[in-house]
């Protein structure tokens, strides 16, 4: 896919894609999204909300067959969470 590329070490992976227009209501568009695949979704966005992370999205599946939620790092940029 155009602008991600992802990335596998053993049983891990991370994805970053670039971002090129604004989401809706947002002024500056992030200038990336870091994904973040993890066994468990759930499990890793509670494990984050516990640790006083603003959960942006809640796990939700999706239509390709993975899990995701996100946060946002200290700079505003989205970081998805997903499980296959």
């Amino acid at each position: 896919e155009p602008g991600y590329v992802g990335m596998k070490v053993g049983s891990s992976q991370l994805g970053i894609g670039l971002r090129q227009e604004p989401a809706p209501g947002q002024v500056d568009p992030e200038r990336f999204t870091l994904w973040c695949y993890a066994d468990d979704c759930d499990a890793a966005i509670d494990h984050l909300r516990a640790n006083g992370i603003e959960v942006t999205a809640e796990p939700e599946d999706q239509p390709w067959g993975e899990r995701m939620g996100s946060v946002c790092d200290p700079d505003g940029n989205k970081v998805i969470i997903a499980s296959r």
